[in-house]
């Protein structure tokens, strides 16, 4: 887990603490990427710092905010404010990604066969190569069909595209395509214990998917988990606690979130 301290922390599937390396200290990492068979965390300021496993580090910088990375086709992508898109390779040398995006990109995806990334701005892009991008400005090809959406994150599997964020009016969003060009609206109503169906209120911020189960599960403000499996009227609403989770992970029978205030918890199935 990269924390707001600047530290890494590596945790077991019970949640114990096993150990935690200082990348930068005192800086604000946001995400964490394996590449070149190093662990990178990139932060605010383009902080963006590679562990070795011989507890050696090297530090790099990059011109803007980082806020999500992804290894792709022997090159790690680097996403962040403002449009920030690098592609560095493997001796550190790096360069802005042949794409324009207005929006800061809150997420990125891969499958090892496409990438996706996603902004605040309702951006969706992708690519089958890493070098030759497409772009689909979302709310301006919805527009009439669609409230305006702004992503916050981003899932690529073998089968589904998925695409979370929340509407202007606060609601959560979630959208999956085939192929990435016709995009579909997927209900996060999901049911409780008592078999009551209820409207998912809390915003996105995380994605992953679970290829074991076949459902993907979205971390959300507010300490709540939702399971999305294929059959749409099987959500499952989880209550972790008060704080926004920012990250989540899939290990076999465990999943990970990671939140506000070094929050770290696992659930098993």
């Amino acid at each position: 887990m990269a924390s707001a301290n600047g530290d890494v922390c590596f945790y077991s599937q019970s949640a114990d603490l096993i150990t935690s390396r200082t990348a930068s200290k005192g800086s604000q990492l946001n995400c964490l990427a394996v590449f070149d068979g190093r662990l990178f965390t990139g932060g605010d300021n383009g902080i963006l710092v590679a562990l070795s496993q011989d507890r050696s580090s090297k530090t790099y910088q990059i011109k803007g905010d980082i806020l999500s990375m992804a290894s792709y086709r022997g090159a790690l992508f680097i996403g962040g404010r403002k449009g920030l898109l690098e592609k560095m390779m493997p001796d550190g040398s790096h360069s802005p990604a042949q794409i324009k995006i207005k929006g800061s990109i809150t997420g990125l995806s891969t499958d090892g066969n496409l990438l996706y990334a996603v902004s605040d701005k309702g951006e969706i892009a992708g690519t089958r190569d890493g070098v030759v991008w497409s772009l689909l400005d979302f709310n301006t090809e919805y527009k009439g069909f669609y409230k305006p959406v702004s992503f916050t994150c981003v899932s690529v599997t073998q089968s589904f595209i998925a695409v979370a964020g929340s509407y202007t009016d606060g609601m959560p969003a979630l959208f999956l395509s085939t192929g990435g060009k016709v995009w579909s609206e997927r209900g996060t109503n999901y049911t409780d214990d008592y078999g009551i169906s209820n409207p998912l209120t809390e915003s996105p911020l995380a994605i992953c998917y679970d290829a074991v189960r076949d459902q993907f599960l979205l971390a959300c403000s507010d300490g709540a988990v939702t399971t999305i499996p294929s059959c749409s009227h099987c959500n499952k609403f989880y209550k972790l606690s008060t704080s926004d989770l920012y990250s989540i992970s899939c290990m076999l029978d465990t999943y990970c979130v990671a939140g506000e205030s070094s929050l770290f918890k696992t659930i098993k199935f």
